[in-house]
């Protein structure tokens, strides 16, 4: 895939933006906080509708407006002869509109989103349109923060390639917040503490948390073995990466899809009144995590802050394999501001792996990434691009 241009109107510091980006490798470099990162943000929303630093799209409005508009114009083959029927431009175009106190029109918050100009009425449409992986320094909490970031990890990469999985979460975070209402009330008193009340909940949670614990054990598994490929040669052997999905007890990955929703039931049951007194749903793919060690030492409390960059970069090198493999397309990557924090030989493991992906990078000074790219046996189109207070020379 390649990105030929990006438009943005009142996101972040941009009040408007129109970008060309025709070109294998581009590099957006400039003083820290004059924008270079806005526009690799904007980019990745088109991928997943979500930024790599926020979860809150009231933050993405530039200051002073109410809503913000992003738009991309991309192809899905970078060779325009090998498939003819793809070889056309695409665009998405994402608008959110903040909610106004006394606007009847602006009544709630609302985002509209548009392929090639037609509306999807649902947000699961869009995913699997355009893929981008984004490399950042925000990636390394992955390692030092707590599940839900790693979860989130996952859950973006499997929603790039199955739609169907991105509706999935969005079913089981409704039937959640319902059980978790009414366990509420049994605990505040003002609903009977009677199962039979709770288990049409636990059919269907259940049933959804059984469909997203399948997915990540199975992409979990894809993960541990390329991540463990490629950090064995960073690290020149001398270290080896283990990725494990850890989830509910009694799951295992050699279950099926029933067996696991089998187990989830009698699970929920048997935490019935747990789950009362603590007023929500203890266990589930919300509270599920990704574990990962080095040489069976969890990362976090031993590894270095090398080590740590290493166990991150092979994680988004499996992130970009895989969709590719999944999609048989070559993702996006976006390089923000990373290339000064690794060294010669992480950054050439880098750059070896993305094969012939369209790069779009940030950092303050070029000449710090002009031989990583200019000396490859190769040869890629280049461009460069001064960024400077919300304007891109």
């Amino acid at each position: 895939m390649k990105v030929l241009g990006v438009f943005l109107k009142n996101f972040r510091n941009y009040k408007e933006l129109n970008l060309s980006l025709d070109a294998d490798i581009n590099i957006l470099f400039g003083d820290n906080a004059q924008g270079k990162t806005n526009i690799l943000e904007s980019i990745y929303l088109c991928s997943c509708l979500r930024s790599h630093r926020t979860s809150k799209d009231t933050e993405l409005i530039k200051h002073d407006s109410n809503e913000y508009e992003v738009k991309i114009e991309f192809i899905e083959n970078e060779n325009r002869h090998e498939n003819e029927q793809n070889n056309f431009n695409q665009s998405i175009q994402i608008n959110y509109y903040q909610a106004i106190t006394g606007d009847p029109n602006k009544i709630r918050n609302k985002r509209i989103i548009r392929h090639n100009g037609i509306f999807l009425p649902k947000m699961s449409e869009m995913m699997g349109l355009f893929h981008a992986v984004i490399f950042a320094p925000e990636d390394l909490m992955m390692i030092k923060e707590g599940p839900s970031t790693r979860r989130r990890f996952v859950d973006i990469l499997i929603s790039q390639i199955r739609a169907s999985y991105f509706s999935e979460l969005g079913t089981f975070n409704k039937i959640l917040i319902q059980r978790n209402c009414l366990l509420k009330q049994m605990r505040d008193g003002k609903s009977d503490k009677d199962y039979k009340l709770l288990e049409v909940w636990d059919f269907a949670l259940s049933k959804s948390a059984s469909k997203i614990i399948a997915a990540r054990i199975e992409f979990t598994e894809k993960i541990g073995k390329i991540a463990s490929k490629y950090h064995k040669e960073i690290s020149s052997g001398k270290e080896e990466i283990y990725v494990k999905y850890k989830t509910v007890s009694g799951i295992t990955p050699n279950n099926e899809i029933m067996e696991i929703e089998s187990i989830l039931k009698n699970k929920y049951k048997t935490m019935f009144y747990e789950d009362i007194d603590r007023g929500n749903t203890q266990v589930g793919p919300h509270k599920d995590d990704l574990e990962i060690s080095l040489d069976g030492e969890g990362i976090r409390p031993f590894a270095s802050q090398g080590q740590q960059r290493t166990a991150v970069l092979s994680l988004k090198i499996a992130e970009l394999e895989i969709i590719k493999k999944e999609t048989g397309l070559t993702p996006v990557l976006l390089l923000d501001d990373v290339m000064s924090e690794l060294d010669l030989s992480r950054r050439k493991m880098l750059l070896s792996s993305v094969g012939d992906a369209q790069i779009i990078l940030t950092c303050t000074d070029k000449s710090h990434v002009i031989n990583d790219f200019e000396n490859e046996e190769k040869p890629r189109t280049i461009r460069y691009y001064k960024v400077s207070e919300g304007l891109v020379l």
